[in-house]
Formats: structure tokens, C-alpha cells, sequence
């Protein structure tokens, strides 16, 4: 199980960043001009991937941990449901 958490926290999030902020630097592209839309996804990636796996380090392991201990399996789920939606809110308002 740590085996499983380990590798969430870290390559699991590593990649899930990666694909988010590859798809929304293509989508935020301008349409026309000098870096175009794979320019735009090299710059977000390399100023943001850092700093939101750290910001994702902050929140995902001490929800797991607090998941696990302390909320009951049958409402796990919902808790994380409404932690991913904070979670949403964040990302949408850093991109």
C-alpha cells in the first residue's frame, strides 16, 4: 500500500500535471504568431509544473492521510470528490 502511494504522490502527479497544463496551454494559445501553440505549452509547463506539484504535495498527501484515518469508507469517495473540486477552483484560478 505505501508502494502505491508513493508512486501516486509522485509520478501518478507528475503526469497528471504535466497532461493539465499541456492541455491548457494549448487551449489558452493565441491562434496566430511567433511561439504558437506548442511554444505556449512549453512555457506553462516549464513555469508552472514545479510550483503546482509542489502546491499538489501540500494538499493530496495530507488528504490521503486524513481519508484514511479518519473519514469512513463509504464516504471517502465524496470526500474526495469535494476536495478535487477545491482542488478545480485552484487550478482553474492559477492557469
Amino acid at each position: 500500500m505505501l508502494v502505491k502511494f508513493l508512486l501516486d504522490q509522485t509520478f501518478g502527479a507528475l503526469v497528471n500535471n504535466l497532461m493539465f497544463l499541456a492541455y491548457m496551454g494549448y487551449m489558452n494559445a493565441p491562434q496566430s504568431g511567433k511561439v504558437g501553440a506548442w511554444g505556449a505549452v512549453e512555457t506553462e509547463v516549464r513555469t508552472k509544473l514545479y510550483s503546482l506539484f509542489i502546491d499538489g504535495a501540500k494538499v493530496w498527501p495530507l488528504f490521503s492521510l486524513a481519508s484514511f484515518l479518519w473519514i469512513p469508507v463509504e464516504k471517502r469517495i465524496v470526500a474526495g470528490c469535494a476536495v478535487g473540486v477545491l482542488w478545480g477552483i485552484y487550478l482553474s484560478l492559477i492557469v
